[in-house]
C-alpha cells in the first residue's frame, strides 16, 4: 500500500482508499496527500479494520449513515 485515492465504492459511497504504488487511475478517481487527508478528516470516518480492505480507508459521513449528520451525544 502507498498512496491515497479519494474515489468511490462499489455501493457509491465517497472513499478515501490506501491503495498500492502500481494502481492504474480510472476516470473519476483522484490522487490525495496526507495533508488533504487530515484536513478532510472531519467529513470521513476511519473504517480501517472493519471492512474487507487491506489497507486504511476512510468513508464520507454522510454516506455511512444518519446518525453521523447528528449533533454530537445525539442517538435514535
Amino acid at each position: 500500500m502507498g498512496k491515497l485515492m479519494l474515489t468511490t465504492s462499489s455501493d457509491g459511497c465517497i472513499i478515501i482508499a490506501e491503495v498500492g504504488k502500481d494502481h492504474a487511475k480510472v476516470k473519476g478517481e483522484q490522487w490525495v496527500s496526507e495533508d488533504f487527508l487530515k484536513v478532510n478528516g472531519e467529513n470521513f470516518v476511519d473504517m480501517s479494520g472493519k471492512l474487507d480492505y487491506e489497507g486504511r480507508i476512510y468513508v464520507m459521513k454522510t454516506d455511512i449513515s444518519p446518525v453521523f449528520n447528528k449533533p454530537s451525544g445525539i442517538t435514535d
